[in-house]
Parts: C-alpha cells; sequence; structure tokens
C-alpha cells in the first residue's frame, strides 16, 4: 500500500466533483454543470490571471485582501503564490485546496479543508460575483467529499455581516455553534456533523 493511502484523510486524487448552481431548474441543468476538484497538480497560466480578476472583484478583495495587502491590488504574482501553496498542501498532505470551474473550465471559485484532523476541519471559500448561486452546491460536494475521505466535522468562522457566507452554510446543513475571537476580530461558528 502507497503511504499516501495510509494517511489521512483518505482522498481519492484526482478529486472531480460536478456541480450546479443553487436554484438552477433540471431543464438547464445540462448547460449549468460547473466541476468541483482538488489543486494538487499544475494549473495553467490563465488559472493565475483568473484568480488575480477575482481576488480583485470588490467583495472578495474588501473581505480577504484589501487589510492583508495594505490596499495594494491583488497581482498576479499573488495568484501564483496561492496556486504553489494549494500544491504545498497536497505534498505535505496538511491542506487541501479545491477550485470550482465553470462550463468553460474557467476557475470560479476556490474552497479549502484547512487541516488533516479528523475529528473536525476548518474549511474557508469565496466565489466570483459572475457565478452567484455555485457556492452552496460547491459547499455541499466539498462535506460529501470530506465524508468519503473521513472526517468527522467541518466547521466555518464567518463575520456576523458577511450575509452571503451566511446563507451558504445554512443551505449546505450547517448549524450554529457559538462565537470565536480570532485576532481580535468576532466571527459566528457553524458546524456540520459528517459522521
Amino acid at each position: 500500500m502507497q503511504e499516501e493511502k495510509k494517511r489521512f484523510p483518505r482522498f481519492e486524487l484526482p478529486v472531480r466533483r460536478a456541480i450546479t448552481r443553487y436554484g438552477v431548474p433540471n431543464s438547464e441543468l445540462v448547460e449549468s454543470h460547473y466541476m468541483l476538484q482538488s489543486l494538487e497538480d499544475g494549473c495553467s497560466e490563465s488559472d493565475a490571471e483568473r484568480l488575480e480578476a477575482i481576488c480583485n472583484e470588490e467583495l472578495i478583495y474588501e473581505r480577504l485582501f484589501r487589510n492583508r495587502l495594505h490596499g495594494q491590488p491583488y497581482t498576479r504574482a499573488h495568484a501564483e503564490a496561492f496556486l504553489l501553496w494549494a500544491r504545498e498542501g497536497w505534498a505535505k498532505w496538511e491542506w487541501f485546496v479545491f477550485v470550482v470551474r465553470d462550463p468553460q473550465g474557467q476557475i470560479v471559485a476556490a474552497l479549502d479543508i484547512k487541516s488533516a484532523d479528523p475529528g473536525a476541519a476548518e474549511i474557508g471559500y469565496w466565489a466570483s460575483v459572475t457565478s452567484r448561486g455555485v457556492m452552496t452546491n460547491a459547499v455541499v460536494a466539498l462535506c460529501q467529499v470530506a465524508q468519503d475521505a473521513g472526517y468527522a466535522c467541518l466547521y466555518a468562522h464567518i463575520a456576523p455581516d458577511n450575509g452571503p457566507s451566511l446563507g451558504v452554510v445554512r443551505r449546505a446543513g450547517f448549524q450554529p455553534d457559538g462565537e470565536v475571537q480570532i485576532q481580535d476580530q468576532r466571527y459566528l461558528k457553524w458546524t456540520r456533523k459528517l459522521m
């Protein structure tokens, strides 16, 4: 048995799960297939370009990058560093990054499981404003992937004013689980038991 198979979690690589946008009528499903995929291997130049564009979208930039980047734009170098970091997590088998691709193969969202802790692992996620409705089903698919890999529970820390993210976890079956302080910021903890 390979060393990879002995370690937790037990992901079957590559991970590929078809998803649809939340609330899409059945008559439109064929044109609406998106793909959740593990980001353990190489990406294209267009992937870095797309990440740069998405991470500069107002909502994502304000929520995730303005303070971190001291008001400077999210650059191609940041996107390339993110892609390297994603592959490093899979190589070390310590954190696990996934992307969602639209029907044309373009990245529209990213999600991660932040640890290999089988008892409970934190998730994070963001999606382009051009792909509204994709994140709920992406998080549901991520929960299924995590359950198949042996995780017992996933949780998310969400800022109280982040209404769209709160809607995602509610629709994806997470339950409120108190509050936490992280670096002087208050977050709501939402948990979903998988086993």
